[in-house]
């Protein structure tokens, strides 16, 4: 069975530089739809983020190819005019995901490299794009052998529980744990406390890889936790903090603490690991508390939330010399 385009993000976002457009997956009409939508301006690509057409860390991919798309519209005018245009851009960005760390972060970068290409001589649109396509490209590597390591964790017959979409990293994971290892596991998509439209899509990704899925609503919730019915929960991490506490979609905090209760496993895919910058997050529904997580799987490796730092010290290949999969 083959991965499904959601896996990786280079089938998703992309820059043709050729014609000038950023292209992105529509992820509200995905799987009934899969051509990329083309936006040729900044303005364009805010409306999209606005509405959701693209989510997830596929929101801060687009915003730097929009980052981009301004920087070859103003790539004739003077370098005061290019560098205040990519400033504007830049805001009009991040006003449309605020709250996002990965699109703050991106467009930080985004916004330096292109401005010492400007001050140069050289051209900002060839260094944005040589940004950007390395941090996807780099995401797309951090995902697939996080969700290596973490389908090691799982035994036949185990009953999966995840909630919301908790990134390409849990579609590698399901993906060898079934395809590759051929171990017989089942998945439960939990309802969000607000809906949205995560939870189809998880389903949607499980059903692709040919995997039993059932979506369960939020009066049956706690019953999905008890042992006869379930063996792990398993979260996505928008953020990891360095004292090990992690932050997930909206509901985390609840569904960790409900796994604790009953005695299961409670495992993060935490991707490339902690933001070193952060000692801690504020309590909140979407905040799973360290005490709750059994373990952090991240592209280094296994760790328990208390030693978590360590892998900002700790060695791995690198990323860019591991191909991806051909599968």
């Amino acid at each position: 069975m083959p991965l499904p385009q959601l896996a990786r993000y280079a089938d998703t976002v992309r820059y043709d530089a050729e014609r000038g457009l950023a292209l992105a997956l529509d992820w509200r009409a995905y799987p009934a739809e899969t051509a990329l939508m083309a936006y040729s301006d900044v303005e364009a690509i805010v409306h999209a983020i606005d509405l959701g057409a693209v989510r997830h860390a596929a929101v801060a991919y687009l915003a730097g190819y929009g980052l981009a798309l301004a920087a070859r519209e103003w790539a004739a005018r003077p370098s005061d005019a290019r560098r205040g245009a990519l400033i504007q851009a830049g805001e009009w960005l991040r006003r449309a995901a605020p709250d996002d760390p990965r699109v703050r972060r991106l467009l930080d970068q985004a916004l330096a490299r292109a401005d010492a290409a400007t001050l140069a001589g050289e051209d900002a649109e060839a260094a944005l794009l040589r940004l950007v396509q390395g941090e996807l490209s780099r995401a797309d590597r951090v995902a697939e052998r996080c969700g290596r390591i973490a389908a090691g964790l799982l035994d036949e017959g185990d009953h999966v529980l995840t909630h919301g979409f908790a990134g390409s990293a849990l579609i590698w994971m399901l993906h060898v744990a079934l395809a590759e290892q051929a171990k017989p596991i089942t998945l439960t998509v939990l309802a969000p406390p607000t809906p949205d439209d995560d939870m189809r899509l998880c389903a949607d990704l499980a059903r692709a890889i040919g995997l039993p899925v059932a979506l369960l609503d939020v009066p049956a919730t706690e019953r999905a936790f008890e042992p006869v019915a379930s063996t792990v929960f398993v979260a996505g991490a928008e953020r990891i903090a360095l004292d090990g506490g992690a932050a997930g979609a909206p509901g985390a905090a609840r569904y960790a603490e409900l796994a604790r209760q009953h005695g299961l496993p409670c495992y993060v895919l935490g991707g490339d690991g902690p933001d070193p910058a952060l000692d801690r997050l504020m309590a909140a529904s979407d905040v799973m508390r360290p005490e709750l997580i059994s373990a952090i799987i991240t592209s280094r490796g296994i760790y328990r939330p208390e030693m978590i730092a360590r892998y900002l010290g700790d060695g791995d290949a690198p990323l860019d010399v591991i191909p991806l999969s051909l599968s």
